[in-house]
C-alpha cells in the first residue's frame, strides 16, 4: 500500500461539510502556467449548487482524491472538478477596534457564475471575485497585548445540553532542557547521527511490510524515541520513499519515559520511509530535540509551524506550512483549543537529502482559507484545497454558534 493519505481537520461542527470551488489561481508550484489575467480560459463554469445527495457524492469524491490520489497512480481530482460546479468568494472585512473577520459561509447563486480575477488581485493574494450570495458569521478577535490575545470573546449560550467535554491539555515546557538528557547512554545513540542537511537522523527500525496492516502495527508501537505524534501527512518522494510529517510529537531518547508528560514536546517532526524502514528526522540533538521545521523562528507554545499539503516535482518536495499563534486565553469548553493559524508558508526541500532549499510566504499567504491545506494533481491541473483550520471556536462565537468555517472546503486549480 502507498501511504499517501492526508487527514482532515478535527474542528467540531454542526453541519455537513460544504465544498467551495475557486477556479483560477496564482502559481504555487514552479513550472505551472497561467494566463496573464490569472484565470484559465476554461475557468468559466455555470450551474446551481447541487442538491444535498449530489453534494455529498461530490464531497466523497473530493476526500477520496485527497486520500488516495496524491501518489499519482490514481487521481479522481479531475472527475471531482467536473462534478463540483460552484465558485464562491471570500472577502475579509477590515474594521477598527476588535477585528470582525467574516467566517466564510457561502450560498452560491443559482444564476451563471463567472470569475473576474485580475493579475493585480493575484499579486496581493486576493481570491477571484464571483457573483455569489454570502451569509457571513463574524469572527471575533479579542484585544491583544504584545501580539497575544488577552480577553476571551463572548460565546453563544448553548440551546441544548452541553456535549461531552474532551479537553487536550497544553504540554508544559520542561523546566530545564538539560533535565531531559539521558542519565545513561541513549538506546538510540548508535543509531543517531547528524546528517548532511544538519538534522538529527535516527534509524527507528522497519515495519514487517508496507501493507495497511503492517503499517498499522508499526505505528501502534513506540517508534524509537517517539512516544506519540499526530496528524500525519505523507508525500511520495519516488523510488519507494515517502516523507511523513507530523504535528505535535513527544520524544524520549532516554528510553525511560512511560507517559507523554515525561517526554520532550516538539511542534513537528519527520519520518523518511524507504521501503518498509523508517528514519526519524528533527533539529536540535538527542538530548534537546527541536522541531523538524522551525520556519522563520519558533517559540514553543507561542509561535510554531504545522504541515499542510504538498507534492514532489522534479526532485523537489513542496510543502505548505501553517504558522500557528497561541491565544492569550484558553477557550471555555467545548469551544476548541487556544490557538489558530496566522499565515501560510511554502517550503521546498531536496527530495533526496531533505535539505531545505527555501522557506517563504505562500503566494496567497492568508489563512481564511489556507490554500494548500491539501494538494493533488492530475495530468492537466494541480488542485489546492482550502480550509481555515480554525482551532479556537470561541473566535467564531463558540461551539454553539455553528456551523463553523472549518466545516467548509475551497478548491483552486492551477494549469500544469
Amino acid at each position: 500500500m502507498d501511504p499517501s493519505s492526508e487527514q482532515g481537520p478535527g474542528t467540531g461542527s454542526q453541519s455537513q461539510p460544504t465544498v467551495r470551488v475557486d477556479l483560477g489561481f496564482d502559481d504555487f508550484v514552479p513550472g505551472h502556467d497561467r494566463h496573464a489575467d490569472g484565470v484559465d480560459a476554461g475557468d468559466r463554469v455555470a450551474g446551481a449548487a447541487p442538491a444535498r445527495p449530489l453534494r455529498n457524492i461530490a464531497i466523497a469524491a473530493l476526500l477520496i482524491g485527497v486520500l488516495a490520489g496524491a501518489n499519482g497512480t490514481w487521481s479522481p481530482a479531475r472527475a471531482t472538478q467536473q462534478t463540483i460546479e460552484v465558485i464562491t468568494d471570500y472577502e475579509p472585512t477590515v474594521v477598527t477596534g476588535p477585528a470582525v473577520v467574516p467566517a466564510p459561509q457561502v450560498t452560491a447563486s443559482s444564476a451563471s457564475i463567472e470569475t473576474s480575477t485580475t493579475a493585480a488581485q493575484i499579486a496581493v493574494g486576493e481570491p477571484p471575485v464571483a457573483a455569489t450570495t454570502t451569509s457571513l458569521a463574524p469572527l471575533v478577535e479579542p484585544p491583544t497585548v504584545g501580539g497575544m490575545s488577552v480577553d476571551a470573546p463572548p460565546v453563544t449560550t448553548p440551546l441544548v445540553t452541553d456535549p461531552v467535554i474532551v479537553s487536550r491539555p497544553i504540554p508544559a515546557e520542561p523546566a530545564s532542557i538539560a533535565s531531559t538528557a539521558p542519565a545513561t547512554p541513549s538506546p538510540w545513540a548508535n543509531a543517531s547521527s547528524v546528517n548532511g542537511a544538519g538534522y538529527v537522523s535516527t534509524d527507528v527500525g522497519c515495519a514487517s511490510g508496507t501493507s495497511t496492516g503492517a503499517l498499522d502495527e508499526f505505528f501502534a508501537q513506540r517508534i524509537g524515541p517517539v512516544l506519540g505524534h499526530d496528524y500525519q501527512h505523507v508525500y511520495p518522494l519516488g523510488g519507494g520513499r515517502y516523507l511523513w510529517l507530523f504535528q505535535d510529537t513527544f520524544m524520549d531518547y532516554s528510553g525511560a519515559a512511560t507517559s507523554l508528560g515525561q517526554a520532550v514536546f516538539v511542534h513537528n517532526s519527520a519520518l523518511v520511509q524507504d521501503g518498509a524502514c523508517f528514519t526519524l528526522i528533527h533539529r536540535g540533538s538527542i538530548n534537546a530535540p527541536k522541531s523538524f521545521e522551525t520556519g522563520t523562528g519558533e517559540t514553543r507554545l507561542g509561535k510554531w509551524f504545522w504541515p499542510m499539503g504538498g507534492q514532489t516535482f522534479d526532485g523537489k518536495v513542496y510543502v505548505f506550512w501553517a504558522e500557528m499563534g497561541k491565544d492569550g486565553y484558553e477557550p471555555s469548553p467545548p469551544n476548541g483549543l487556544g490557538w489558530h493559524p496566522t499565515r501560510t508558508w511554502l517550503a521546498v526541500y531536496d527530495a533526496n537529502t531533505m535539505v531545505r532549499l527555501s522557506f517563504a510566504a505562500a503566494p496567497n499567504s492568508g489563512v481564511r482559507p489556507i490554500y494548500g491545506y491539501a494538494v493533488d494533481s492530475d495530468a492537466e491541473y494541480t488542485y489546492l484545497f482550502g480550509n481555515t483550520f480554525e482551532q479556537n471556536l470561541q473566535r467564531e462565537g463558540g461551539y454553539f454558534n455553528g456551523p463553523h468555517s472549518g466545516t467548509n472546503m475551497w478548491l483552486a486549480r492551477i494549469p500544469r
